[in-house]
């Protein structure tokens, strides 16, 4: 049987709510409507939620920094973790400390041909068309340490080209330090 975009097929005898108070084990059309407002319809004996209607919403009922938290087969190790006092969500830790935190390998790009993967380590590794653009700055002085607009922050490179002479230089922030070496 082919699936429209829009529906989700379940097997209901597949479908079990555990210990939920005040339902029997056929009451599953009572609490599983992903649509929230209209019962489930069968075909061929297997029923489908329509989810166009209206946007299934999960949300805890009070916030914390555990609010929602999806786990693993095993029931103990996770998988995402969202803290919704912080905005935060965790991907292989359940206490992230910035609005997105991976713990392990990060793949950004399309499948296999162009894409950059940031390691456990946070070393990067470029493929295909994903590349490497450092900053590039065009001004008389050369940079300092700092965060303004003309200045590199701890860990930042750029390229910098004198406006004086039209020397072209690499430059980088090592622990405080601007280090410029010249490009000939």
């Amino acid at each position: 049987m082919s699936k429209s975009p829009k529906q989700l097929i379940f097997d209901q005898s597949k479908i079990d709510h555990g210990k939920l108070y005040g339902l029997a084990d056929d009451d599953h059309t009572q609490y599983f409507r992903l649509d929230q407002t209209t019962p489930q319809t069968v075909v061929s004996g297997v029923p489908i939620f329509n989810v166009g209607l209206k946007t299934p919403l999960i949300y805890p009922l009070a916030d914390s920094t555990s609010a929602i938290k999806i786990n693993k087969a095993d029931g103990t190790t996770n998988i995402l973790s969202i803290d919704s006092t912080n905005s935060r969500i965790g991907i292989g830790t359940t206490t992230p400390d910035t609005k997105l935190q991976v713990v392990g390998n990060i793949k950004v790009g399309d499948d296999n041909t162009n894409y950059t993967n940031i390691g456990a380590t946070g070393d990067q590794t470029f493929v295909g068309s994903a590349g490497f653009y450092p900053r590039t700055l065009n001004q008389a002085s050369e940079p300092a340490a700092g965060t303004g607009a003309t200045e590199l922050d701890a860990g930042e490179m750029c390229i910098w080209t004198d406006s004086d002479d039209a020397k072209c230089y690499f430059c980088y922030n090592h622990g405080g330090t601007v280090k410029t070496i010249e490009m000939t």
